[in-house]
């Protein structure tokens, strides 16, 4: 039993370090038929923060749902940094949802099923929201080193899906 849970320590750690390593197009061919378990698990890698030029702003998403009366429902992933320890880690999924549906390439089916589950999760009787508007709250981020500073948070609309007329 311990040899096979060192063995997966092992994998794990070969896959985190080479996901997606620039320059190491052989552990690509190694890895590519691996990629959908692996994303399946949620143990991608993202390797933009040891970029030479780091991301300067953290997103976070918010799914507003439109009501015909002018009343919206708004409806945000968990933050993990409000959870514990271990509802964090159970969480960690929707995290990585997240992050492929505000910076994913091909995002769009992404942002279609999370509409149409949202649309399926609440009861809005006859009250079926007109639209499904997708738009994340921007925090800039200080340099390493240097304390936070703290200017508000931009806001912004990237997506709206536009529900049929009869529900699914």
């Amino acid at each position: 039993m311990t040899a096979t849970i060192d063995l997966f320590v092992l994998a794990y750690l070969l896959v985190a370090f080479f996901w997606h390593l620039p320059g190491w197009r052989l552990w690509g061919v190694v890895l590519d038929p691996l990629a959908p378990l692996v994303r399946w698990l949620g143990f991608e890698q993202y390797w933009g923060m040891f970029a030479p030029d780091p991301a300067t702003s953290d997103r976070d998403l918010v799914v507003i749902l439109e009501l015909p009366s002018g009343a919206a429902l708004v409806w945000e992933p968990p933050r993990l940094h409000t959870l514990s320890r271990w509802d964090a880690f159970l969480d960690f999924r929707y995290r990585s949802y997240e992050h492929d549906i505000l910076y994913g390439e091909d995002s769009s089916a992404c942002r279609a099923a999370l509409a149409e589950y949202l649309l399926r999760k609440y009861d809005f009787g006859s009250q079926r929201p007109l639209a499904v508007v997708f738009s994340y709250v921007d925090r800039q981020l200080a340099p390493p080193g240097q304390k936070d500073v703290a200017p508000p948070p931009s806001r912004a609309v990237f997506f709206t899906h536009k529900p049929s007329e009869r529900p699914r």
